[in-house]
């Protein structure tokens, strides 16, 4: 038995892993024939494909689905050659089997290293793959400091941490750092297909969307954004939209979005509290100036800048500005 750097315990022997407890005789059997099955699947697979090639660096990952006789189990073959995973049968799930070409071949990679990430503590991870996992890592962190747009999953400052962090682990191997390597490693190509990667259309802006149309309001919802907000809500959406494009959210990104909207409604907020109260004081200068004159034209001065600040405070949150922009633009 092994102990995960999480705390779960699971078991490796020889070419198989599981998380299934080996220590209990009736659990171990049920392993055992199913390793039985997935092995005679294999040599079939041998005989009917001429160009598979069964080699040493393999391993059979089972997990039972139940304790019941004959067992059923759910199983893959992880090829750390390769870096890849199959089935000796058609297990093969359906969202692998409809990906095709390299996007195929990063979800198969991806699963390989979700699966040295769940079982990091019998096996070491190769020099030349945390060189390639630091190389790709480098290159997103030059593309996040450069370009607002950047497709890396996280900021070059993360980056840069995560790095200093598999710095600190040493030139030896050990089941953290394999552990560590192969989670970063698989965030960094799960980007990757989202965002297509090697494909013709590949994502280069995480600000654009690859669907055919943008997201609008439907029906009582498109009503009322015309009518009763004069479309604020369009600009509300596309923002939304190009902080969430296909439903892909960036930490950073999305952090700046929230800031900017908590900002801008306290904003709101602020200046709906202050015309309200200078409505009412309006109200009680005009009552003073039915029996005043003079009153009554300050009343009425009064009234008009209401009204103004009311028309400033429109043209504030339809153009989506910020009180500082606003500040800006009268001053110049």
């Amino acid at each position: 038995m092994i102990i995960h750097p999480e705390g779960l315990p699971y078991f490796h022997q020889d070419k198989l892993v599981t998380s299934d407890n080996l220590d209990d005789p009736h659990v171990k059997e049920l392993v055992a024939s199913a390793v039985a099955l997935v092995c005679c699947m294999l040599r079939h697979m041998k005989d009917i494909q001429e160009d598979f090639k069964f080699h040493d660096e393999v391993e059979l990952c089972v997990e039972l689905k139940s304790t019941d006789y004959p067992p059923k189990f759910n199983y893959y073959i992880a090829d750390h050659a390769k870096q890849t995973i199959f089935w000796a049968d058609s297990r093969e799930p359906e969202s692998i089997q409809e990906a095709k070409g390299v996007i195929r071949d990063k979800i198969l990679r991806e699963e390989y290293w979700k699966h040295v990430e769940y079982y990091p503590c019998h096996r070491e991870v190769p020099k030349a793959c945390l060189e390639e996992l630091k190389n790709l890592m480098a290159a997103y962190a030059t593309d996040a400091a450069t370009s607002e747009g950047s497709t890396s999953p996280m900021s070059a400052k993360d980056i840069a941490s995560h790095i200093a962090n598999l710095n600190s682990f040493g030139e030896e191997s050990n089941d953290k750092k394999t552990w560590a390597i192969a989670r970063i490693f698989g965030l960094f190509i799960r980007s990757q297909i989202l965002n297509r990667y090697g494909m013709q259309n590949a994502r280069l802006d995480r600000f654009a969307s690859l669907e055919d149309s943008p997201p609008t309001f439907q029906g009582r919802y498109a009503c009322i954004n015309k009518y009763l907000t004069l479309n604020l809500g369009d600009k509300h959406l596309q923002r939304c939209a190009r902080a969430w494009a296909d439903r892909i959210a960036y930490s950073e990104s999305w952090r700046a979005y929230k800031e900017h909207y908590l900002k801008e409604w306290k904003e709101i907020r602020r200046l709906v509290r202050n015309t309200a109260w200078g409505k009412k004081v309006t109200k009680c200068m005009i009552w003073l100036g039915v029996h005043d004159d003079a009153v009554g034209l300050n009343s009425l001065t009064s009234a008009r800048r209401i009204m103004l600040t009311y028309c400033i405070q429109r043209l504030c949150i339809r153009g989506a500005h910020t009180l500082t922009s606003v500040a800006s633009y009268y001053s110049a």
